[in-house]
């Protein structure tokens, strides 16, 4: 999944309340644009490969409260971007 895939694009994913949002394949936020992602109260996140800000220009944030985000293989955090986990 991409979050905040386009130049000048803005994205935001909330899993709250134990929901869960799962992936086969890749999490990216923050390709080109700015993407957040923002997991609490019980919510799961899973992917294979995550990266947090990919493309310079691109800005991720990730935050963290009561919730779960699993990476099964690499987790890579600025790449050529900004990028915060917290």
């Amino acid at each position: 999944g991409y979050i905040g895939q386009d130049a000048g694009g803005v994205g935001t994913v909330n899993v709250t309340n134990n929901g869960a949002w799962a992936m086969t394949n890749t999490l990216v936020v923050g390709v080109k644009g700015t993407g957040s992602l923002n997991v609490s109260g019980g919510g799961q996140v899973a992917s294979v490969w995550s990266q947090v800000g990919l493309d310079p220009g691109s800005s991720g944030t990730v935050t963290l409260s009561n919730g779960t985000w699993t990476t099964t293989q690499t987790l890579t955090i600025g790449g050529q971007a900004d990028a915060s986990v917290t």
